[in-house]
């Protein structure tokens, strides 16, 4: 990851990375049954009475702070974490 000549060491703010478009887990879902060849379905569970309704991440300061923004699809990104994981699990 390129800091682009940021000087991070003197800012205590996190930066949580996420992508422009919020998704939302059941959009997720079957793009990563299509990816793994699984035809499971979701299986719906209430929710922790502290989980957050709505997740907007904001890439602001990362932008700022990182010269950081994502460059790969969700599909891409998702093919690419499925592959990982395929590599150390199934070696």
């Amino acid at each position: 990851m390129s800091t682009s000549g940021a000087n991070c060491s003197n800012s205590s703010a996190r930066v949580l990375p996420g992508r422009i478009n919020r998704r939302d887990l059941p959009a997720l879902v079957p793009a990563i049954n299509r990816l793994v060849g699984n035809e499971a379905g979701i299986v719906h569970k209430p929710l922790p009475v502290d989980d957050p309704r709505v997740r907007q991440p904001d890439i602001t300061r990362a932008r700022a702070t990182l010269g950081w923004e994502p460059k790969v699809t969700m599909e891409e990104g998702l093919a690419h974490t499925i592959d990982y994981f395929r590599s150390r699990i199934w070696q």
